[in-house]
């Protein structure tokens, strides 16, 4: 599952195809919440700057229909833990 990285003017910046853990989580009456943990190198600490977009386009087949899922999130935070930590 691909996460695409989109600046402010939603042109894809970056794609992340490798990472530890994701999570999306789909509220129906309250806040979405997302969790990606990738690597803390300086590249990924640049690309995930607060106010980017993350979005994932997931596709499910149940042998009838094929589902198009669309998220986007706006990255509102972020925590950067090392090893030390």
């Amino acid at each position: 599952m691909e996460v695409y990285v989109l600046g402010n003017d939603l042109e894809i910046i970056d794609m992340i195809d490798s990472y530890e853990s994701i999570i999306w989580t789909v509220q129906y009456f309250s806040q979405n919440d997302f969790q990606l943990i990738v690597p803390a190198t300086p590249y990924y600490i640049k690309l995930l700057q607060k106010d980017r977009l993350l979005c994932q386009y997931e596709c499910i087949s149940d042998h009838r229909f094929l589902w198009w899922f669309h998220y986007v999130f706006v990255l509102c935070r972020r925590h950067v833990f090392t090893d030390a930590e």
